[in-house]
């Protein structure tokens, strides 16, 4: 049976394309388009999907972003390991723009990013029902999450260049990470994305879109650095042992 891991680097796969590099900073030679396979397919009329995460069963999470569609709250797409669609639902009290989503390791919660209405949300996976997991201050363009060791959950937000985290139980969002690095005057306007740790949970790497960055985030002191790798636009990325993957536009 496929890892957790594994199932997820399939997906994402479908989707885009991914490259790898140590995390010594040697320059990233050409990257691989790997072998590329159709995981599952949407139903017909559904809104854009960009989000994902794989549950403790095996099961692939997806939900819905369609910022500017039809004025409806966001739907959440379940999968199998073999593409197989077991159900949708409807993310209650949601907008219209969810991204980011995750299966907290230590509550199982899974937890779900409305970027349309800047919090995140404790989401339902078998109803749909949802209420409100973290908040957070300013005109927030939060993106994508993680978790450490004991469950608690990081958020970034693109348009204020912060790395937000709460407890496990959620609460309001207190600053973890605020730095230049994580903001952008770039193109598409976002600046923190991608978030993930090593292994170790003492090392977050920050994926900045609008700047065409990486950036490695040392904890408990959050001290910031640029990745010096040459990446086109860095969508999202995850960490597997001593390797990082890079989701790209």
């Amino acid at each position: 049976m496929k890892s957790f891991t594994q199932r997820l680097i399939s997906f994402v796969l479908a989707c885009t394309s991914l490259v790898t590099a140590s995390w010594t900073v040697t320059p990233a030679s050409a990257w691989d388009r790997g072998s590329v396979q159709t995981f599952a397919v949407l139903p017909e009329g559904v809104p854009k999907v960009e989000g994902l995460t794989v549950g403790g069963d095996g099961n692939v999470y997806v939900s819905t972003f369609d910022p500017t569609g039809p004025a409806a709250p966001s739907q959440l797409f379940v999968f199998d390991d073999n593409g197989k669609l077991l159900r949708s639902l409807t993310i209650a009290g949601s907008s219209k723009a969810t991204l980011g989503l995750g299966f907290n390791p230590v509550t199982y919660q899974l937890l779900v990013i409305d970027f349309g209405a800047g919090k995140v949300l404790n989401v339902n996976p078998t109803t749909g029902a949802s209420s409100v997991f973290m908040t957070v201050t300013g005109s927030a363009g939060l993106n994508a999450l993680t978790f450490d060791q004991i469950g608690n959950v990081y958020v970034s937000d693109s348009f204020q260049g912060i790395i937000w985290t709460t407890g496990p139980t959620g609460d309001a969002g207190t600053i973890w990470k605020q730095d230049p690095l994580l903001t952008t005057s770039g193109t598409p306007p976002f600046g923190a994305n991608g978030i993930a740790f090593n292994k170790a949970r003492n090392i977050m790497f920050v994926a900045n879109t609008g700047n065409n960055i990486t950036c490695r985030c040392k904890c408990p002191t959050a001290i910031c650095c640029r990745i010096p790798f040459p990446w086109p636009t860095a969508l999202n990325l995850t960490v597997e042992a001593s390797v990082v993957f890079i989701a790209l536009y």
